[in-house]
C-alpha cells in the first residue's frame, strides 16, 4: 500500500476508536448540546461518517447512507430532523474502514497521481491528496468532539482526563 495511504488508514482507525470513546455513555440529550456556535457531537459524528462514505463513493466503491442529508457541510444541526442513533453512526463509520483499506490497496501510483474528482482546500490536488485531506478532516472533527465532550464535563477521549 502507498505509504501516505497507510498513514491515512492508521489515522482513520484512531478516529474510529476515539469516536467510540467519545460516544460511550453519552446521552442523546448531551449529544445535542453545544457551546456557542459550535456544532453538537451528534451532528459532528454524523458529518464525519457521511464523509467517510463519500470518500468510498469518490473512489468507486459506492457507499451512500440513507440518512446523510442533514449532516452535509452546509446543513445546520437540527435536533427535530431526526436521524440515526449514535450507535448506528459509530457502526456506519467503522463499517466503511475495511472497504476503504481494500480500495486503497487497489489504487496504483498512477491512480493516486491523477487529479482528484473535486476541488478541496489542499495544495495537493491529486487523488492521494484528497484521501489525505479526508483523513485530516476526520481528525479535525474529532478534536471538536473532544472539546465539546470536555465542555459537557466529560472525560477526555484520549487520556480520560
Amino acid at each position: 500500500m502507498d505509504p501516505v495511504l497507510a498513514v491515512c488508514v492508521n489515522m482513520m482507525g484512531t478516529n474510529e476508536h476515539l469516536l467510540g470513546k467519545a460516544l460511550e455513555g453519552l446521552s442523546v440529550e448531551d449529544a445535542w448540546k453545544h457551546p456557542g456556535d459550535a456544532n453538537p457531537i451528534y451532528w459532528i459524528a454524523g458529518h464525519v461518517t457521511i464523509y467517510r462514505h463519500s470518500l468510498l463513493a469518490a473512489l468507486g466503491a459506492g457507499s451512500e447512507l440513507p440518512w446523510a442529508a442533514p449532516f452535509k457541510r452546509t446543513m445546520q444541526p437540527d435536533p427535530s430532523a431526526g436521524g440515526p442513533a449514535l450507535a448506528e453512526i459509530s457502526s456506519s463509520l467503522s463499517s466503511a474502514a475495511p472497504r476503504l483499506a481494500a480500495r486503497f490497496a487497489e489504487l496504483s501510483d498512477a491512480d493516486l497521481a491523477a487529479e482528484a474528482p473535486f476541488k478541496l482546500p489542499t495544495p495537493d490536488r491529486t487523488l492521494r491528496g484528497m484521501i489525505a485531506f479526508f483523513a485530516y478532516h476526520e481528525s479535525y472533527h474529532l478534536g471538536q468532539i473532544a472539546l465539546v465532550r470536555k465542555w459537557l464535563g466529560g472525560p477526555g477521549i484520549v487520556d480520560g482526563q
